[in-house]
């Protein structure tokens, strides 16, 4: 007998079975759809998993940024009281570099400018005597501090370059106004305006003015980066600002980690109520 005669000597057989080509479709169906079902199910299965490993990972990673707060602070700690050693260290010099130029802004106005220079004053020797030569010795103060900036937060490091930028531009200016014979006042200068603009809104300026009346101005806004470093080198000593950092990043991975686990149980739900009804998770019965 060949191989074509037992064909179809066995699908007789099965056709007879099952009642003729209507139960063989009917058949053929049930086993698709059986098929298809165990690949659902397997698909399932294979999203649990994921959403479960990937709960996992992201539960590790809240464990490690809790840990960061206990493992290595003293260290870090160290190189930051370094940093701000050195920072305070940069600001007290330059303060020092810059004593004239501030002195001349603090005691006079603009009306003053050209009679000083027209005279033979103190203070037109003052003016006269001043140089960019310590802006050289300032931007060596400022690659000292940068060396230490890993350990000092942006905000800190912002306020250490506007107060350096802000000594040497008003220093610049009155050297500039004297070799051109025409000195200005320094809130007339776009560059300061712009450094100043760093670290002070334009209203809060105004408001400096308003209390100063350019007499002392330029004291009022060192003081004031001055005390904003100070607040913000408190922080970064107390830790507050580092800890505030960390405890935002811990509620991040905290809602993320949630998020996954929701995921997990609405799929793990899911099957369970397939698995109950005998179908699918849309209610289709295989």
């Amino acid at each position: 007998m060949s191989v074509v005669e037992v064909l179809a000597m066995v699908s007789g057989w099965i056709m007879a079975a099952l009642g003729g080509g209507v139960a063989l479709s009917r058949w053929l169906v049930e086993v698709r759809e059986a098929r298809l079902h165990l690949e659902k199910n397997h698909e399932h299965q294979d999203q649990l998993e994921e959403r479960k490993s990937g709960a996992a990972v992201e539960r590790d990673l809240l464990g490690a940024v809790l840990g960061s707060l206990a493992n290595g602070s003293e260290g870090l700690q160290q190189h930051r009281v370094e940093a701000v050693r050195v920072l305070w260290e940069a600001v007290f010099e330059v303060k020092g570099l810059y004593t004239g130029a501030t002195f001349i802004y603090n005691i006079t106005v603009p009306d003053d400018y050209d009679d000083i220079l027209d005279g033979k004053s103190q203070l037109a020797a003052t003016i006269r005597s001043l140089s960019d030569e310590p802006s050289r010795r300032a931007f060596e103060l400022e690659s000292e501090v940068f060396a230490t900036r890993p350990f000092l937060n942006s905000r800190l490091w912002l306020l250490w370059w506007a107060y350096r930028a802000v000594h040497g531009r008003a220093n610049h200016i009155l050297v500039a106004g004297a070799q051109h014979g025409k000195v200005i006042h320094w809130t007339q200068d776009a560059a300061m305006k712009q450094i100043v603009g760093t670290v002070l809104s334009a209203r809060e300026l105004e408001e400096m003015e308003k209390q100063h009346h350019l007499v002392g101005l330029l004291s009022a806004v060192i003081n004031h980066i001055e005390v904003e470093m100070l607040a913000e080198v408190d922080k970064l000593l107390t830790g507050r600002g580092l800890a505030e950092a960390q405890i935002r990043e811990a509620r991040l991975v905290a809602n993320q980690l949630a998020s996954g686990q929701q995921e997990v149980a609405a799929i793990e739900a899911a099957e369970g109520q397939r698995l109950i009804s005998g179908g699918d998770v849309d209610g289709t019965s295989t």
